[in-house]
């Protein structure tokens, strides 16, 4: 069974400081979305807000993006109700160490039921990210761009290998749709075997969709392996966060797929391969 952690707060950064003090009037926002540019984020000015906690019970969808300083005010919000996190960090700083902590802190304080989560440039450990698995039972969508995330955190998702009170359990089990861009140690055949595990297990969902872009380990038979089994992507939509920033052009591969692949592709359609390139 869940239960909620308390963590200390941490000194805020003067724009989340100020996020904080607008929040406090707003408590029964559903919905908050902030962004602010990294070339104009303040630096050099933190703020504390002290053991400040605030509750918001109503809101349900978060998306922050900008500078990773930004996110220094999820140690100071629990959100029971929240549905949909994302968090986009947008600068080019390498230093970015807080931000797995603070959204592992929030959502294991929390507790909520999220169902789509985002995370955009955010460094998170294997610990972190298998801790956040088995907070997240209600997940539906996960989005990792630039991720260092492994093989063995991906196979948690396949077969936990816990302790005994947990061993019974699947993390995620009600996980669909996985949108997977330059996450650079994730290897292909773990995907396929996931994907595989998940369309015959009595347990979980199948997964619906698996977008892969730019991950160097995702081979080009593990795509059409994929493909066999469910809605496999390989290019952007317009509805994309990416998709006006640039950064998951990948066209020149796409050619040379189709160039190797393309009547296999076009054959296999036929019997049921989904592949969008």
């Amino acid at each position: 069974m869940r239960q909620p952690v308390a963590y200390p707060c941490v000194p805020l950064s003067l724009s989340s400081s100020l996020s904080f003090f607008l929040l406090r009037g707003l408590l029964e926002l559903c919905t908050f979305t902030l962004e602010f540019p990294d070339d104009s984020f303040p630096r050099g000015h933190r703020s504390s807000a002290g053991d400040a906690m605030l509750v918001m019970p109503e809101l349900q969808a978060v998306t922050l993006t900008g500078h990773h300083l930004l996110f220094d005010i999820l140690s100071h919000l629990t959100l029971p109700s929240l549905r949909h996190f994302r968090l986009r960090e947008t600068g080019k700083s390498s230093q970015t160490p807080t931000i797995g902590n603070c959204f592992l802190e929030m959502i294991a304080r929390s507790l909520p039921p999220v169902e789509t989560l985002e995370l955009h440039g955010i460094d998170v450990t294997d610990s972190d990210f298998i801790r956040c698995f088995m907070y997240l039972p209600t997940l539906v969508e996960l989005l990792l761009h630039d991720s260092e995330i492994s093989n063995e955190v991906f196979r948690q998702l396949i077969s936990p290998s816990l302790g005994d009170d947990t061993s019974n359990s699947l993390f995620c089990p009600q996980l669909k749709r996985l949108d997977l861009r330059w996450c650079s140690q994730l290897s292909g055949k773990v995907l396929v075997e996931l994907v595989e595990r998940r369309l015959t297990s009595s347990q979980t969902h199948s997964i619906s969709e698996v977008v892969v872009i730019n991950c160097s380990f995702v081979r080009e038979d593990d795509v059409l392996a994929l493909a066999a089994m469910t809605h496999c992507r390989l290019k952007n939509r317009n509805e994309d966060f990416c998709y006006h920033r640039g950064c998951c052009t990948n066209s020149r591969y796409r050619h040379r797929f189709m160039l190797r692949h393309g009547g296999d592709v076009r054959q296999e359609l036929k019997g049921g391969c989904r592949l969008e390139s």
